[in-house]
């Protein structure tokens, strides 16, 4: 999303704040995301310049149940690995701030929160965080910076890159990111950029 707000001086398919993959599936934002003409894509009208911002790969079981880790040819949402579509939140009032889905300081910081953008999985329990709190659940959060928290229940250690710093013993440096060349006719100079992949990171223990 930050390469997509580079590129274009704004934030794709935002009309407000908005968040996809909960009542809204995010086939669109990803068909956008991936310069596919499809959905609110077609004809490339979210993305003229068909600039690829994520690659994930496809589901290996694309039957409706069993979708996990990818994107779905089917129906071109991307699924987290148990099942979920990937909750993402984007402001589109472009004023820095976002609700945060687990509440005011419940494990995941302040709400609203100061970012652009946010994104996370319902985890292995498939339900919002451990009764609507972030502290103790098997969620998984992540925002447009490069700080990675570990959430370990049930056996598991991910780790993802999250916006939200708090709580230094669950915090953890991870790098992450990707560099884009913006280049220039001569006798200008060639500017490097740097800015977080959009890409979601999984190391699982």
């Amino acid at each position: 999303m930050n390469a997509f707000y580079t590129d274009y001086g704004k934030y794709s398919l935002v009309g407000g704040d908005v968040t996809y993959g909960g009542t809204t599936a995010n086939n669109d934002l990803f068909y956008t995301l991936r310069a596919l003409a499809s959905g609110a894509n077609t004809g490339n009208v979210a993305n003229p310049r068909q600039v690829v911002y994520i690659n994930p790969p496809y589901v290996k079981n694309d039957t409706a149940g069993g979708r996990r880790s990818g994107i779905s040819p089917t129906d071109g949402n991307y699924y987290d690995p148990w099942t979920s579509q990937y909750r993402v939140s984007i402001d589109g009032t472009y004023d820095n701030l976002l609700r945060n889905p687990y509440g005011n300081n419940q494990g995941a910081g302040p709400s609203p929160l100061s970012i652009g953008v946010i994104a996370w999985s319902l985890g292995l329990d498939q339900t919002l965080g451990n009764g609507g709190a972030y502290t103790n659940s098997d969620d998984v959060f992540r925002g447009s910076d490069c700080t990675a928290r570990v959430n370990s229940r049930f056996g598991l250690t991910i780790v993802v890159s999250v916006a939200i710093r708090h709580r230094k013993s669950k915090i953890e440096n991870l790098p992450c990111g990707c560099s884009s060349m913006a280049e220039r006719q001569l006798p200008k100079l060639h500017t490097g950029v740097r800015f977080p992949s959009p890409a979601f990171l999984f190391f699982p223990s």
